[in-house]
């Protein structure tokens, strides 16, 4: 699942006395018509009554209309009212005997399966990457984009539209006492459907893998995803690989000199891989294991009556129920990661990483049930 946060200032609601922070999973340029300043200020202070369209600045106007045809704000009659849920100081205190109930539930079922956790990362540990790193990866995988493929595929339902800037969910939080290790993943993915995956972290600093989106685009045509797939599948040197894929060799030993200062693949010749692998005979072993941890997560989510008897005492009341269910699992599997660190089931962050830490790569980044052996042959 991908993070994108950003921030706004404070903006003058009675119910919002700190700064409100966005986050988004799927695909879009959703800044188009919440840009960063006086806009997505004012959108914070319309929260979450809103206000008659008479009673708008005039300033505003032209933004208040891109709000409601890309489903970011209703328009009811004569007045305008903002539709992205945002979670409060408030929302949380009294969200947080049912977020604390499902981030137990989370680890729980992490616990109940951490002795194959183990045994997997020490079978898909190596030189480069320890068995504790291997096992931070499966188990972040597993409450995060294994759970969020359930999600999508049950009832929360496709990213929604919003209008020409993409698919996404959207929310907002309001900053203040909450969890500490906030983690979300980022898959970069290949023409196929495989994806380097990228954890990404306020507590981790990435010199050069925050700039992934460009890393993992195109290289002279042709998506640096497939690039390190094909490095995985065949020892090629970069003369056969420049031929294969009708690149110029010297575009390719660029991409290839930046992928090897990121930790990603190795210096030798041909280059390596250096990040895990889970291809899909990997993913034959992991998936009974990451699978059923979601499975279980998903379900708790679902029958947690306490969350649901909470959120009709929330700000975001009106607000898309799947959006909302995406915020909550979102802030859940925060409290549970914190759990989990504070416990010992999770090693420690670094606090600088690049490809030696938190990024791998897989023929099915959001995980899955059954097996397709046939996508990397």
């Amino acid at each position: 699942m991908r993070r994108s946060p950003l921030s706004v200032g404070e903006g003058g609601n009675a119910m919002i006395n700190a700064p409100v922070q966005f986050f988004t999973t799927g695909l879009g340029d959703w800044r188009r018509v919440l840009p960063a300043g006086p806009v997505r200020d004012f959108y914070v202070q319309l929260y979450p009554a809103g206000r008659p369209w008479a009673e708008l600045p005039v300033s505003m106007l032209e933004a208040c209309r891109a709000w409601v045809e890309s489903d970011l704000a209703r328009a009811d009659g004569d007045r305008l009212t903002p539709t992205i849920p945002l979670l409060t100081q408030r929302d949380h205190e009294v969200l947080q005997p049912g977020l604390e109930a499902l981030a137990r539930a989370t680890v729980a079922a992490v616990q109940e399966q951490l002795p194959a956790f183990r045994q997997l990362a020490e079978r898909f540990s190596n030189r480069w990457n320890t068995a504790e790193h291997v096992l931070t990866i499966l188990i972040l995988w597993s409450i995060n984009m294994w759970v969020l493929r359930r999600l999508l595929a049950g009832p929360v339902g496709r990213h929604p539209a919003h209008g020409t800037t993409g698919r996404y969910f959207i929310w907002g939080e309001e900053r203040g006492k909450g969890p500490t290790y906030i983690t979300g993943i980022r898959a970069n993915r290949g023409t196929a459907g495989s994806g380097l995956c990228l954890l990404v972290t306020r507590m981790v600093e990435r010199p050069g893998l925050k700039d992934s989106r460009r890393l993992y685009a195109q290289v002279g045509g042709v998506s640096a995803v497939d690039l390190l797939v094909e490095l995985v599948k065949h020892e090629v040197n970069l003369t056969a690989l420049a031929q294969r894929w009708s690149i110029a060799e010297a575009v390719l030993g660029e991409w290839r000199s930046e992928q090897q200062r990121v930790r990603v693949v190795t210096s030798d010749m041909p280059p390596q891989v250096r990040v895990p692998v889970f291809g899909p005979e990997a993913m034959a072993q992991i998936a009974p294991i990451c699978d059923g941890v979601a499975e279980r997560i998903t379900a708790c989510l679902l029958d947690d009556m306490t969350l649901e008897a909470l959120l009709e005492h929330c700000s975001f009341v009106h607000c898309s129920r799947p959006a909302v269910l995406c915020m909550l699992w979102h802030n859940s599997y925060y409290e549970a990661t914190d759990r989990l660190m504070a416990q010992g089931i999770l090693p420690p962050f670094p606090a600088v990483a690049e490809g030696e830490w938190g990024v791998w790569l897989t023929s099915h980044p959001y995980g899955q049930e059954r097996i397709d052996s046939s996508r990397w042959r």
